[in-house]
C-alpha cells in the first residue's frame, strides 16, 4: 500500500535528458520493496546486466528514498548524488549542501516528469477500453432524447439519485489531480454578482 492505494511499481531508468533507458519489474511496492531495496536486488543480480551500462564518471542521481542502497554503489565504485538530509540539530543546510541538493531536485524533475507521464499515459489507455456506463444510462434511459428546461435549485432540491463521488472516484474520473485543483476556480468563473451560478 502506498498513500492507502495498492502499489506495483517499474524501477525507471532516465537520462537526465529524459531518454528512458529501461523499465524494470515491476516491483510489489511494499516494506520489503523499498526504493533502495530494489536498487539493491538490481545491481547484486546485475539485471540487464546494469554494471555493464555504466561507466566511470557516471553519476546516478536518486532520491532520498535510496539512501540504504548507497554504500553498495560506492562499493561498486558508482557514483551517486542525492538531495542532502539535516543532520541531527542542524536547522538548515550549509550553503554547498543546499545549491547541490537545488542541482539534484532539478535534475529529478526529468525522472518525475517522465514517471507521470508514462503512469498518466498507461491509466489513459486503461480507462479507454472500460465500459462507459454514463453513455449507457443516458442511452437505455432516453436522456438524451429528453428536452429540458434549465431552472435554478438549491442544495435541498437534489434527490437521492443524484451521484455523490468520493475523491478517488473524482480522481478517476478526471485522470489525475490537476482538474479537482482547479475545480474551484472553474466554478467561479461561472457565478453571477448575486453568487449564483
Amino acid at each position: 500500500m502506498h498513500k492507502h492505494r495498492p502499489l506495483v511499481k517499474p524501477m525507471v531508468f532516465v537520462t537526465t535528458s529524459g531518454y528512458i533507458v529501461s523499465v524494470m519489474g515491476p516491483y510489489m511496492g511494499d516494506g520489503k520493496n523499498n526504493d533502495a531495496n530494489i536498487m539493491t536486488h538490481i545491481i547484486k543480480r546485475n539485471i540487464e546486466k546494469i554494471t555493464d551500462w555504466l561507466q566511470e564518471d557516471d553519476i546516478l542521481i536518486v532520491d532520498r528514498g535510496f539512501r540504504d542502497s548507497l554504500d553498495l554503489l560506492n562499493e561498486l565504485g558508482i557514483k551517486s548524488e542525492m538531495p542532502s538530509f539535516l543532520g541531527r540539530g542542524e536547522k538548515q543546510h550549509s550553503v554547498e549542501e543546499s545549491n547541490t541538493t537545488r542541482l539534484v531536485t532539478k535534475l529529478r524533475w526529468i525522472v518525475e516528469s517522465i514517471n507521470a507521464d508514462e503512469l498518466l499515459g498507461a491509466k489513459m489507455l486503461f480507462l479507454s477500453k472500460q465500459i462507459n456506463e454514463l453513455k449507457n444510462k443516458v442511452e437505455n434511459d432516453g436522456l438524451d432524447k429528453r428536452s429540458y428546461k434549465w431552472s435554478k435549485i438549491d442544495s435541498t432540491d437534489f434527490d437521492i439519485e443524484f451521484p455523490r463521488l468520493n475523491e478517488e472516484e473524482l480522481r478517476n474520473l478526471t485522470l489525475g489531480t490537476y482538474q479537482l485543483k482547479m475545480a474551484k476556480s472553474y466554478t467561479e468563473e461561472h457565478f453571477d454578482s448575486e453568487g449564483k451560478i
